[in-house]
């Protein structure tokens, strides 16, 4: 496999990153193929495979490097910011899909494999996030600290879906910082 340092490896990563996002605006995330993705990024299919394992793991490569785009833009720093991280993953879970929706909307209607793969995609991206915060973290959690984790992106996460479900499409900055002070309340209660 190549080395994640190598210029060569950085810019094919790049270049199909955005060919990606180049052929969801068309499509829908799930009728997309690698076959696709390398033809228009002009990629050989084993070159792909060098770099990813499977169609699920570009994806989700695909919606962690968005989200670190957003982030930086945002905040200027790459990572989470330990004091904030519950209010940084939910501004960036909301910017992340009024992106989607300007993209392609399509890729955010309900019962579709395409919304499936962007919730499993987030919830791997911010997993790893609190896992490494916890990880860092000296504070004692009760549970498992993956679990604990995995607990605090999935309500999130469901937040943000179940209002995107009900057709919130645009959420206003207002609807997300009362979002960001019920669920920072309610996840210090718990801790």
């Amino acid at each position: 496999m190549a080395r994640k340092e190598d210029l060569r490896f950085i810019r094919t990563n790049r270049k199909l990153y955005e060919t990606f996002f180049e052929l969801i605006s068309d499509d829908l995330i799930e009728n997309l193929s690698i076959t696709d993705i390398c033809d228009a990024a002009q990629i050989n299919r084993a070159t792909f495979y060098k770099h990813f394992n499977d169609r699920k793991d570009f994806v989700f490569y695909c919606i962690g490097q968005k989200v670190r785009e957003m982030r930086l833009e945002r905040t200027g720093r790459e990572k989470a910011n330990a004091a904030t991280i519950l209010e940084d993953c939910v501004r960036e879970v909301y910017a992340f899909l009024r992106f989607m929706t300007e993209v392609n909307a399509d890729n955010l209607k309900p019962d579709t494999d395409a919304i499936h793969l962007i919730y499993d995609g987030l919830m791997a991206f911010y997993l790893a996030e609190f896992s490494a915060y916890y990880a860092k973290s000296k504070r004692i959690v009760s549970v498992e600290r993956e679990v604990f984790a995995a607990y605090r992106v999935g309500s999130l996460l469901t937040i943000a879906f179940f209002a995107l479900m009900k057709g919130e499409n645009n959420i206003s900055e207002n609807a997300c910082e009362e979002i960001i002070a019920t669920f920072v309340t309610k996840m210090k209660e718990l801790e």
